[in-house]
């Protein structure tokens, strides 16, 4: 991976228009492998995990547990591992 990857709330069904940050399962600084499961989030309808496309480490988290927020915004960053 060479670039950030933003990750933004993502659309579980055709209805969803917000989630609710359930949980978040990776800290700031961590590692991020693909597949592993970065946060859960609750919608009107489902709570789902999150999992990873992308190796990486979690840079930033935007939102926190509890924070309800609209399909496509940001909720963190993954960033390329190392020194950078």
């Amino acid at each position: 991976m060479s670039d950030l990857y933003p990750i933004a709330v993502p659309t579980w069904g055709i209805e969803m228009v917000e989630g609710t940050i359930a949980a978040w399962n990776k800290e700031v600084g961590e590692a991020v492998a693909k597949g592993d499961e970065v946060f859960e989030m609750e919608s009107d309808k489902i709570v789902n995990v999150w999992e990873s496309p992308v190796d990486g480490v979690l840079r930033r988290r935007i939102a926190e547990e509890g924070e309800t927020m609209p399909v496509g915004d940001l909720l963190g960053v993954i960033a390329p591992g190392g020194d950078r």
